[in-house]
């Protein structure tokens, strides 16, 4: 191609979006989700305890603590801590890369 050619053509290296902003809106996604069904989960587990309070049932009250002891809490936060650091690395790697 001549210089003519070259300067006939428009071109352009815009970038549209940045993939670091990508990467930490989807973060902040997770905690958000994660809070709100934390939040939902308390408010439902306190709703059983009020309840079986009243009716003097010892069958909500039971439902109420199996509820409240998690047994996969501690892998939830692991898995979630695990996943927050991996996008955090994503986005450092990616305005590394650009």
């Amino acid at each position: 191609m001549e210089e003519s050619d070259i300067s006939d053509v428009d071109l352009s290296f815009l970038q549209v979006s940045s993939p670091r902003k990508q990467f930490s809106g989807l973060s902040q996604k997770v905690a958000v989700k994660s809070a709100l069904a934390a939040s939902k989960r308390e408010a439902v587990i306190a709703q059983l305890v009020e309840k079986a309070a009243k009716l003097k049932s010892p069958t909500l009250s039971l439902l109420a603590m199996k509820l409240g002891a998690d047994p996969f809490l501690k892998v939830k936060r692991l898995i979630q801590e695990l996943i927050e650091r991996l996008v955090k690395e994503a986005a450092a790697e990616s305005s590394k890369k650009g």
